[in-house]
């Protein structure tokens, strides 16, 4: 995974942001959730949208352009494939949520975020 990130930074592929960064995004970037049905009722972002990954592509008319889009994951992989995709179909304010939703809760425990996830037991 760290080649992995290490390559894309080099490259500048997709754009990353961390828990902590998505304040400076500006005025409420949407969350796109690309995870299971079954991740996604577990903790998610309080007023995301939900796309499961497989179906990104027939959906893409609910993901709206000119804005900032924050993708994320249970750690970030499958939403980097998606930010590809979404980028690849012409959106240019994406973001991939660095670490996904397992480093979300590592800055939740630490106190470092001034907002909280929806939902029962985090996955």
């Amino acid at each position: 995974m760290a080649g992995f990130f290490a390559s894309n930074h080099l490259r500048g592929d997709v754009k990353h942001v961390s828990p902590d960064q998505v304040g400076d995004l500006g005025k409420s970037p949407l969350f796109l959730d690309v995870r299971t049905e079954g991740e996604y009722l577990g903790r998610h972002f309080p007023g995301c949208v939900h796309v499961h990954l497989d179906e990104l592509r027939s959906r893409l008319d609910e993901i709206p352009r000119g804005r900032d889009i924050v993708v994320y994951c249970l750690t970030g992989y499958r939403s980097y494939i998606r930010c590809r995709i979404l980028m690849e179909r012409g959106y240019d304010r994406v973001y991939n949520l660095t670490g996904g939703i397992r480093t979300i809760r590592q800055f939740q425990k630490a106190g470092l975020l001034g907002f909280t996830l929806k939902g029962g037991n985090a996955r």
